[in-house]
């Protein structure tokens, strides 16, 4: 009985090791402070600002006509996975505010058949 339970033992670690040895690809995206300080004001000044670094994103986000400006602009703070703590001090709007936010865009996302992660079509 000690033998099958440790040789069990040993192939689920063994299992485990293999899902802990997957890769992780990620689009590793750097924003400065100063990019962050355009989130401030709205869609439109943060495409003309943004839009010689991140030109693919912002026409992505754009395309989408069912998102209102305002929503445009939670996109992307969704999209570069911002910071919610830093945000509140640059926006000057609560936490909760800010949640609320992303939390309709990903609604407005998922109603018309979008990924909210990548922003692509759900097929």
């Amino acid at each position: 009985i000690v033998s099958i339970v440790l040789s069990i033992s040993y192939c689920y670690w063994k299992f485990m090791q293999k899902e802990d040895d997957k890769e992780v690809e990620k689009d590793i995206i750097y924003l400065e402070e100063s990019d962050i300080n355009y989130f401030i004001l709205n869609w439109n000044f943060i495409k003309s600002k943004l839009y010689d670094k991140f030109p693919k994103i912002l026409e992505e986000i754009d395309q989408l006509h069912f998102l209102t400006d305002h929503e445009k602009k939670y996109a992307l703070i969704k999209h570069f996975r911002l910071d919610i703590n830093i945000l509140t001090d640059k926006m000057n709007v609560s936490k909760r505010t800010i949640e609320t936010n992303l939390y309709r865009v990903r609604l407005k996302m998922k109603k018309n058949n979008m990924d909210p992660n990548t922003l692509e079509k759900k097929t």
